[in-house]
């Protein structure tokens, strides 16, 4: 076979192995190489070693499948790797669920210079179908230590440890997909913790993030974000996303708050420098615990989209710099156990609270 990017191939046949399988492709195939599951079949399906070295063209190896619990939910993946996994001549892994599956990559990933690619980016199928919640999903559970990026394309990823993504910086990159009515900037990928022995503890990421598109935060963990996060792009918290920043922040696409999600801000520019948007018709709750926060602009899109500012710090100044020209709205509360003064110029409203 010999595959233009975005096609898919897989085999549901447990007796057919990588070894058996991967020779019926041409060494400069495109596209996604998958290992699937029987739609009888209720245990994941595991592969050890994969050795993808005579491959030439960045091929992505994945699956269709997942497992299912009595109530037809995803809990589990369809395919885990296991063993040793050799990339493709040019030293890189490249890993895409599609339409719907879910692949776990439980493989130590390792190189100096080894990239790491989720999600083909010309085909649908690799997000899955956001609008029936279903999620093409890549789980990467290794405590990885390659040294490259990790490139984010399209789909859902998680985070089963915090040493996933190796030493590189997660840079999330615009993708070709499109929807009827939709332009390709309207569907997001999507970055998530999977991690159950958590017990209820906060997931720190501590990779540098260079956003080059929009990523969505979604709901399944606590996550925490302590690299620095760069770019034109911005951070979209689904309804109950918790979310904490640490760091000093450039990027500058802005931060968009579902019903009920959660922002901590926990230095003075960690929102980067673009506007906090609140959506959805509900609640949000903003938790700032720098003393000088600086707000690059508010925006309630509508008169029920009602945030909530928390102030943790005895003494903080309170920035809201509005952008030139930008005609918003902000419908909320800011407070403190102290509250003092209120002072206002153009473009700028301040805060302060002792």
């Amino acid at each position: 076979y010999t595959m233009d990017r975005g096609s898919y191939i897989g085999s549901e046949d447990p007796e057919v192995t990588p070894a058996v399988f991967l020779p019926h492709f041409s060494t400069s195939t495109q596209g996604i190489i998958g290992f699937d599951i029987g739609p009888d079949v209720g245990t994941t399906r595991e592969i050890g070693n994969l050795d993808l070295s005579s491959f030439t063209n960045g091929v992505y190896v994945g699956t269709a499948s997942a497992t299912y619990d009595e109530g037809g939910e995803v809990n589990g993946p369809g395919l885990r790797l296991t063993g040793t996994l050799t990339p493709g001549s040019d030293g890189h892994h490249r890993f895409a669920a599609y339409k719907g599956g879910a692949l776990e990559v439980a493989s130590v990933l390792s190189g100096a210079s080894t990239r790491v690619y989720i999600g083909e980016p010309n085909t649908l199928g690799t997000m899955g179908d956001p609008t029936k919640e279903e999620y093409s999903t890549v789980l990467l559970t290794g405590e990885n230590t390659h040294g490259g990026t990790t490139t984010l394309y399209a789909g859902r990823l998680l985070l089963g440890h915090e040493q996933a993504l190796g030493t590189g910086a997660l840079v999330v990159q615009p993708h070709n997909i499109t929807l009827p009515g939709e332009s390709s900037s309207d569907i997001h990928a999507e970055l998530g913790v999977y991690a159950p022995e958590m017990e209820g503890g906060v997931f720190t990421l501590a990779n540098p993030i260079q956003l080059n598109a929009t990523l969505s935060i979604n709901d399944f963990e606590p996550l925490r974000l302590s690299g620095p996060i760069s770019g034109s792009g911005g951070l979209d918290l689904q309804e109950d996303a918790s979310l904490e920043l640490t760091s000093d922040n450039t990027f500058s696409g802005g931060i968009y708050l579902r019903p009920y999600a959660g922002l901590t801000i926990a230095s003075s520019t960690a929102t980067g420098t673009g506007q906090l948007g609140f959506g959805g018709g509900s609640y949000s709750d903003v938790y700032v615990k720098t003393d000088n926060p600086i707000i690059h602009g508010l925006d309630s899109r509508e008169d029920s989209d009602y945030a909530s500012f928390h102030l943790y710090q005895e003494a903080t100044l309170f920035k809201v710099v509005q952008p030139e020209g930008t005609d918003t709205k902000f419908v909320g509360d800011i407070h403190s156990d102290a509250y003092e003064g209120y002072r206002s110029e153009e473009h700028t409203s301040e805060l302060q609270s002792r």
